[in-house]
């Protein structure tokens, strides 16, 4: 594929989310091929129907994100205070940023907030911007609530999450349980045959509870139709009166 393209290609997945190439446990980089890159990012939006079409693409992409001005969430580590970046039209520059939080029980704060760290300018396909980190001094509770900001006649909104950055702990008298997920196929271990068994599950459960979690979650173990007609789906079992004998731990003893 052509050089710059193919950059190009992987520079647009980004500004969509898409890992477009990463590195295997045997240190090797893998990338999928160009057109199922492209696939995707079509998928998700992106103005284009073939290679060529990628600088449009681009430009279409790096104006709506400016012009976006705030990420769709934004989290609040510990309740806040809470640091988020805008982006705004120049004409904005020096807006005051006034703040108003709905929490999730329908409490609302209102405030004013602080820039930190100045302003930096940006031209984006011919616009100019100006990149604002605010601070908004609140301490919130924990939880999902949502923050509209208004800068003169512009207003911004976005999902707003206050989130621990440590789990609870059983000495706190409020203590929420935790616990891991993982699908008990992906609990291969080095003396397993190939995919994850009970006696991998059984071990996957007392390493959770070595780090204070309550709980080790999996998919359903349900009898699966593992001859014609093949249906390994944990969802739709042959029988739920039964466990998946494929999960069995043949080298163990009774």
């Amino acid at each position: 594929m052509n050089g710059p393209l193919n950059k190009l290609l992987h520079t647009v997945a980004r500004l969509y989310n898409v890992q477009s190439a990463y590195w295997n446990v045997f240190g090797s980089l893998i990338e999928p091929p160009a057109e199922a890159i492209l696939r995707v990012i079509q998928l998700l939006g992106a103005p284009l129907g073939r290679m060529e079409d990628l600088p449009s693409a681009l430009r279409q992409r790096r104006q709506f994100l400016w012009q976006r001005g705030i990420d769709p969430v934004n989290i609040a580590w510990d309740g806040g205070p809470l640091q988020l970046t805008v982006r705004l039209p120049i004409q904005q520059a020096e807006a005051a940023p006034y703040y108003q939080i709905r929490l999730e029980n329908g409490e609302i704060l209102k405030g004013k907030c602080q820039d930190h760290l100045g302003k930096t300018e940006y031209c984006i396909e011919g616009a100019r911007y100006v990149k604002r980190r605010l601070i908004v001094p609140e301490k919130l509770p924990l939880g999902y609530h949502k923050i509209r900001l208004e800068l003169s006649d512009l207003t911004l909104e976005s999902h707003l999450f206050a989130a621990p950055t440590h789990a609870f702990t059983e000495a706190d008298p409020k203590a929420k349980r935790w616990g891991i997920f993982c699908p008990l196929y992906a609990l291969a271990s080095i003396k397993s045959w190939g995919a994850g068994d009970f006696s991998d599950l059984e071990t996957f459960a007392e390493l959770t509870g070595q780090m204070g979690g309550n709980v080790a979650g999996t998919l359903p173990l349900l009898a699966a139709f593992l001859n014609e007609p093949f249906e390994p789906s944990p969802y739709a079992p042959v029988s739920r009166l039964f466990w998946n004998e494929f999960f069995l731990d043949v080298t163990r003893g009774s």
